[in-house]
């Protein structure tokens, strides 16, 4: 079975971050990662109705059949994470268009808040160990 993949902003200082933070409290390496718009981002980013203008954190299960956004994306990759990120999970009870709204007004303000990229951010060995160029086989 596939590992599940990450699909980020890229250019965005805030979801450049929270690779790093993922990476380093994940209860094990688990997790591969892609740009939103590399050629893997974008490939998955088509299986979804509209998604070629999702501007969200996307997760695709190991299975590779089921991707998640906003809410439902932070919920699932919360699943893999140490204590006491993992307890983060008990706001999964509040009604999905309360999480994915509180998701939504974070990303419509985070590059003027925390910034973007003028240039794609060069990953360290860490990440680049686990970033996508392409599909999996």
């Amino acid at each position: 079975m596939a590992a599940p993949i990450i699909l980020f902003d890229g250019w965005c200082v805030l979801c450049n971050w929270a690779v790093k933070f993922l990476i380093k409290y994940e209860h094990k390496p688990i997790f591969q990662f892609a740009p939103l718009d590399s050629s893997a981002g974008m490939n998955f980013r088509a299986r979804i109705t509209g998604s070629e203008k999702a501007d969200s954190i996307i997760v695709v299960t190991e299975d590779q059949k089921n991707i998640l956004v906003k809410g439902d994306a932070l919920m699932y990759i919360l699943t893999y994470m140490k204590w006491p990120w993992s307890w983060f999970r008990i706001f999964g009870f509040l009604p999905k268009r309360f999480l994915d709204g509180i998701y939504d007004l974070i990303a419509r303000h985070r590059y003027r808040i925390w910034g973007k990229y003028d240039v794609c951010m060069t990953p360290d060995e860490i990440i680049r160990e686990r970033l996508l160029n392409s599909l999996p086989e």
